[in-house]
């Protein structure tokens, strides 16, 4: 995994093609099994959740993340997916135009 986002980040067109993947492939087929109002924002902010999952326990290896079993990533994670994804509840300011 460290590779390849070494690679990614040093080749455009690898990176290019992983943003595509994840904007049609992850995002997009998340969203339309949510469905309801909100639902691209929702997907997002659980994509957002499990990207930082894979980043912290995978990329950086930060010590607290590749301590817990899969259970306790179960147990910290899954509110936050959960509240995520729910349909009355876009994360606040999701609405409001992009500022990079």
């Amino acid at each position: 995994m460290r590779t390849f986002v070494v690679e990614a980040l040093q080749h455009s067109d690898i990176l290019d093609a992983f943003r595509a993947y994840m904007e049609v492939e992850v995002l997009a087929r998340t969203a339309q099994r949510l469905q309801g109002p909100h639902a691209e924002h929702r997907a997002t902010a659980a994509v957002a959740i499990l990207i930082g999952l894979v980043f912290s326990r995978y990329i950086v290896e930060l010590p607290s993340m590749v301590a817990l079993a899969r259970t306790g990533v179960h147990e910290l994670l899954s509110g936050p997916i959960r509240q995520a994804v729910a349909p009355g509840s876009p994360t606040r300011g999701a609405l409001r135009p992009d500022h990079r």
